[in-house]
């Protein structure tokens, strides 16, 4: 049984090649067996690297709020419906979190689908959170 199993196995790749239509008594009702194409990557390099910016970005982004709370300056504005106007370090980053995963869950699915523009959830969070954070740290805007 193991014998015939291995064989079955071992003339798979055979039966899968495309008849040679150079052999003159070659039939053309052979049955041929095709082999699914190999699934592609979704996570490739570009996905990780996407997300790794938008981590990057929204841990930029927490710290700064932090800061800047510290010193008394501001209280949080745009995500205060979400977090609260003081908010801490812990509440900032299971929000942050979320709003990750609900992006790179997104992306993943529309690179699965094939489209096109499967970056842009990733790319435009992780922008939202840079401007934030530089907003924060260097211009010291708050409401």
């Amino acid at each position: 049984m193991k014998v015939a199993a291995l064989l079955l196995l071992l003339s798979l790749p055979v039966l899968a090649a495309d008849p040679d239509t150079s052999v003159p008594n070659a039939s053309v009702s052979t049955a041929i067996i095709r082999l699914p194409e190999a699934p592609k990557r979704v996570v490739d390099r570009k996905y990780v690297s996407l997300l790794a910016f938008q981590a990057a970005a929204n841990i930029f982004d927490v710290e700064s709020t932090i800061g800047i709370q510290k010193k008394g300056l501001c209280k949080e504005g745009w995500s205060s419906w979400a977090v609260g106007e003081h908010p801490t370090r812990a509440k900032l980053y299971a929000s942050a979190a979320l709003a990750n995963a609900g992006t790179a869950t997104l992306a993943y699915l529309l690179k699965k689908k094939g489209k096109s523009y499967w970056w842009l959830p990733q790319v435009s969070a992780g922008g939202v959170h840079t401007f934030a954070a530089s907003r924060n740290r260097f211009w010291l805007g708050c409401y």
